[in-house]
This record gives structure tokens, C-alpha cells and sequence, in this order.
């Protein structure tokens, strides 16, 4: 009798975790790169590609640039590529400022954010989703957080009298990274397309 509650309880799990892993990844909640132990998510990762490819066929109409292909298989891997590139960067920037910043860090960055809305008036939303196609909520997670952090960083680096570019670029060099990606892979100091065997 012991075993069959055992047993039934072992089942109920196991079907309960094939659930929750099915939503998971049909969500997005799983890794697309691991950034020294940090997670980059795989629906950050979607949100902000989608962010990029709308700003990208926003400027392609609006200023007929014809080299850019939406559709095309190397415009799509490039996009991905220059997507997880900066995300990598971003998560680097974050985790400087957090060693830095400690808990001060949130509210820096929130006030850092009401500035730039105040400055852009009050069509701000009306032009985020016109120009961006995403939600002020969204584009405030993909954009402005990780902006603001980028402004603070390259502030406190001016101030030390330190070069944004070369902390970037050796923080990216000393970094652990792990690509998920089955089109990108890192190549010891940024994100690269993966080769194909033919």
C-alpha cells in the first residue's frame, strides 16, 4: 500500500513537471545565453529581436534603405547576432553596477528613466508605440533599463577617467559566456554566427 502512494506521487510529480517544463519553454523561460552564471532569457531575447527587426523596418521604409532584407536568412542570423551581442553587453554593464551599486542601483535607474520621459513630453507612449511597435511597459524592460544603466556606467567610468569602449571590450574578453543560440556561438570576446557545415 505504501509503494502504490509512493508510486502515485512519483507519477503525479512527473507529470506535473512535464507540464510546467511545456509552458516554460512555450513561454520562453529558459536560457538562450549563460553570462557568468546570469541567465539572458530566451523570451528577453525574442522581445528585443522583435524590438530591433520593427525599428529596422521602420527606417527601411522610411528612408528606403534597400539593403536591408527582412526575410533573409543572413538578415535574420545578423539580427540575432547584433540582439544577443548587446544583450551579453548589457548583462556585463548590470552586473558591473551591481558589484558597484549594490541596492542603490534600482533607484538610480528609475529616476534616470522619469528624466527621459519627462524629457520626451507627452506623446512619449504614442511615439514608443509608433515608432517601436512594442508597449511603454515593454519598451521600458527592453530599452530604457538597460539604457539607463549603459548612462550610469559610462558616467562612473568617465569620472574614474576610464575608457567605456576598452572596460566593454575586456569585460567581454574575461567574460563566461555560454550560447544557446543554434545559429550564434561566442567567440572568447563576442557574439559570432555559427559557421555551417556543408
Amino acid at each position: 500500500m505504501q509503494n502504490i502512494k509512493v508510486s502515485s506521487v512519483i507519477f503525479v510529480g512527473m507529470i506535473l513537471f512535464g507540464v510546467l517544463g511545456y509552458y516554460a519553454l512555450r513561454l520562453g523561460f529558459y536560457p538562450i545565453a549563460v553570462v557568468n552564471g546570469a541567465f539572458v532569457g530566451a523570451s528577453r531575447f525574442t522581445q528585443t529581436e522583435g524590438f530591433v527587426k520593427t525599428y529596422y523596418d521602420n527606417a527601411r521604409k522610411v528612408y528606403n534603405l534597400p539593403d536591408l532584407k527582412p526575410g533573409d536568412a543572413q538578415y535574420e542570423r545578423e539580427i540575432a547576432r547584433a540582439t544577443l551581442d548587446q544583450l551579453v553587453s548589457y548583462e556585463l554593464m548590470k552586473e558591473e553596477l551591481e558589484a558597484e551599486m549594490g541596492n542603490d542601483l534600482g533607484a538610480v535607474v528609475d529616476q534616470k528613466i522619469e528624466n527621459t520621459k519627462k524629457a520626451s513630453g507627452s506623446d512619449f507612449a504614442k511615439a514608443v508605440e509608433t515608432v517601436y511597435g512594442i508597449s511603454v511597459d515593454r519598451f521600458k524592460d527592453t530599452v530604457l533599463v538597460p539604457e539607463a544603466r549603459e548612462e550610469i556606467l559610462r558616467g562612473r567610468l568617465f569620472a574614474a577617467k576610464k575608457d567605456f569602449d576598452e572596460w566593454l571590450t575586456g569585460a567581454k574578453k574575461n567574460a563566461r559566456v555560454m550560447i544557446l543560440h543554434p545559429d550564434l556561438q561566442w567567440d572568447g570576446g563576442k557574439v559570432v554566427i555559427r559557421e555551417r557545415s556543408h
